[in-house]
């Protein structure tokens, strides 16, 4: 099977981690994975593994809207889709997936099986409503045309559903697939959390300052870059420490004991789950799906609102409580170890893909 896989940009996150593993298994398993991308926006940094999955770059395929620019995508798109003639079209995020999938349906009837995979949806902390409602319309139309909607996790589908998103013949829950080794457990004399994301307004790093200033004598160690770092490294406490980004999510998590997550949207928070392979309690806003990585009170807490002050109280518990941290830890590292393991996220994909081809059969 030839799968090709569009994005709009390989920027370093959790969508690239999840595509670049996909991809991977899919060689490994005997099929042929193929990506294509474009380039990266000023602050962000492109993830070193899509030379290594063998990328293909798309000069006019960016994330920001252009007219011109983006009409020469579509075709160059096209042209790519002709050239390779993939079995299936698994486009991902919200641009590459109107291009891509647009690109495809000029083929007629010889266009191959269309996947979209909506990781994390655009309806809080982005656009006005205006765009909003235009973003809605458009994927709920083009949904009539793909074959299977992959959503990553229940509550990203269920607000998706909820904004008319609802005409595909098929849609799956998709998890990701990690493969983190857990570091060696070191005792530390001061209690370390972390927080690893974007440094975006939708990220909400300031909620990381505000707690940091609640907490003088807790050490926060802050990684990832955007448009907001340098605006947020003049505003931290002493107690704030800035790494930047990392390829190696064990060396970021081994420095520390909480995992934090601060943000007003998500899909499958995948720097949640490298924190519980490495058996730290996470503590996390009620974003998307982010209460389906981290279960209240099993593997870490959720909190009830999008406030620092809300995500303070479990963060004490956790501070105070360290038979609590290894607990919590210990389980969260169980069931991420099952739930988001390689194996289940090849098998959940080539099912949704076999399921595309013999629909795109019949059509």
């Amino acid at each position: 099977m030839r799968v090709l896989h569009i994005i709009a940009r390989f920027n370093v996150g959790g969508t690239a981690t999840w595509i670049s593993n996909l991809s991977q298994s899919l060689d490994q398993a005997g099929h042929k994975s193929l990506v294509m991308s474009g380039s990266v926006q000023e602050g962000e940094e492109e993830d070193s593994r899509f030379r290594s999955i063998g990328g293909v770059h798309v000069p006019n395929l960016g994330r920001r809207i252009a007219l011109v620019g983006d009409i020469k995508a579509l075709f160059e798109i096209r042209a790519r889709i002709k050239q390779i003639n993939p079995d299936v079209i698994n486009t991902h995020t919200a641009k590459a997936g109107v291009l891509g999938r647009l690109a495809a349906l000029s083929l007629g009837r010889k266009r191959p099986a269309l996947v979209h995979t909506i990781h994390g949806h655009l309806f809080r902390g982005y656009f006005g409503k205006f765009t909003v409602t235009l973003i809605s319309l458009v994927e709920s139309w083009l949904s009539r045309f793909t074959e299977v909607m992959l959503f990553a996790g229940q509550r990203v589908k269920q607000d998706c559903m909820e904004r008319g998103i609802k005409h595909q013949l098929e849609t799956r829950i998709v998890m990701p697939g990690l493969s983190v080794s857990a570091p060696e457990l070191k005792s530390k004399n001061t209690v370390t959390v972390g927080w690893l994301a974007r440094f975006a307004q939708v990220k909400q790093p300031n909620r990381v300052l505000e707690l940091a200033a609640k907490f003088p004598e807790i050490k926060f160690l802050l990684g990832g870059d955007g448009p907001l770092k340098s605006e947020m490294v003049k505003s931290a406490s002493p107690n704030c420490t800035f790494v930047g980004w990392t390829t190696s999510p064990e060396k970021f998590w081994e420095q520390c004991d909480i995992a934090l997550l601060t943000s007003d949207n998500e899909a499958l928070p995948i720097s949640l789950i490298e924190a519980q392979m490495c058996s730290l309690p996470c503590v996390t806003t009620p974003a998307g799906s982010a209460s389906e990585v981290v279960i209240d009170g099993v593997n870490g807490f959720v909190s009830r609102e999008f406030s620092s002050e809300s995500l303070s109280e479990p963060l004490l518990k956790l501070i105070d409580d360290s038979s609590l941290r290894n607990r919590l830890g210990r389980q969260g590292r169980i069931r991420a170890s099952e739930i988001f393991s390689l194996k289940r996220q090849l098998s959940d994909h080539m099912e949704a893909y076999q399921l595309a081809i013999e629909l795109r059969a019949r059509r």
